[in-house]
């Protein structure tokens, strides 16, 4: 009997894009990137005589360093990371990114509290008179007085004082809150709509008991706002927590039942992967464009491509 030998034409190019991420962050971010492009260059003038898979490989290498340091880049862009070394007192202007986080603990003021955590998008900020127009991420923390009106994509303003945001963060800074928000403007009208379906969810299982309010919302589009903290440790502790994670069950599941009823309405073709494409991008509003949402949404976005374009055959 033949023995059989192990295929590592997968690994290696998974190895090959981890490493380059990895080894990104060691070099000086602008070195890193300008190595990064020559490499690139080199390896499309002089190696093209090379196998197939050390071109991937290679350029898999480059990708990760690549993207690494471009995301590295963009968070020390403008002055927001500086003034966090500098620990200023600063106003910032931004977008919510993911709704606000609230926690029970002991308030800055002495005593227990409510807690907040929300991700906001910089777009504005002032500190000492000087104003700069930027697009960073920042996490702010604080009181929770205030926060429990504002949704995902509402524009406020909010003052505070900025902290190094730690490495492992994709984060530019942490803003120490130091009032309650102001709502600037509200958000576009596909997110209030969005907002709207996710509000009619929590509704509709007001009438089920505590942990089935809290979960199913949840399970069906991530929307964990409603979930009793014991009910959060329990999934932790038993490993299911990312049950209430938006996967690509969900987007299939939505997909499926859209395209189902698209057939039924009489669409047929390329049209089918357009609805399916449409119902994809709803899909990440409702359910918040967060790491997992995208990637379960790009994976079935390619899909339906790959489906539209090969027909029945596929």
């Amino acid at each position: 009997m033949r023995e059989q030998l192990i295929d590592l034409r997968l690994a290696l190019p998974a190895l090959a894009l981890w490493s380059g991420a990895w080894l990104a962050p060691l070099i000086a971010p602008r070195l890193g990137f300008v190595i990064a492009l020559s490499a690139a260059l080199v390896v499309a003038c002089r190696f093209r005589k090379t196998s197939g898979l050390t071109l991937v490989v290679i350029a898999l290498f480059l990708g990760g360093a690549a993207s690494v340091t471009l995301r590295v880049l963009h968070l020390d862009a403008g002055p927001v990371s500086t003034w966090a070394s500098e620990q200023r007192y600063v106003e910032i202007t931004g977008v919510v990114t993911a709704d606000p986080e609230f926690e029970q603990r002991q308030s800055f003021g002495g005593g227990d509290g409510l807690q907040v955590r929300v991700e906001l998008r910089a777009e504005q900020v002032a500190s000492a008179g000087t104003n700069a127009d930027v697009r960073s991420p920042v996490l702010v923390v604080g009181d929770g007085d205030g926060w429990q009106d504002i949704r995902f994509g509402d524009t406020v303003s909010v003052t505070g004082s900025l902290r190094p945001a730690p490495q492992t963060r994709p984060l530019a800074a942490y803003l120490f809150a130091s009032d309650a928000p102001a709502l600037v403007s509200a958000p576009s009208m596909p997110l209030r709509g969005a907002e709207a379906m996710r509000r009619g969810l929590r509704t509709a299982v007001e009438g089920s008991g505590t942990d089935a309010q809290g979960l199913l919302p949840a399970l069906v589009v991530g929307d964990t706002s409603a979930m009793p903290p014991l009910l959060t440790a329990d999934l932790r502790d038993s490993g299911l927590a990312h049950l209430t994670a938006v996967s690509g069950a969900n987007v299939a599941i939505v997909v499926g039942v859209a395209l189902l009823g698209a057939r039924w309405a009489g669409v047929r073709g390329y049209a089918l992967v357009w609805v399916g494409l449409v119902v994809v991008v709803w899909f990440v509003l409702l359910a918040r464009p967060q790491p997992s949402v995208l990637r379960a949404a790009v994976m079935g976005s390619i899909a339906l491509v790959a489906v539209g374009v090969a027909g029945r055959t596929q």
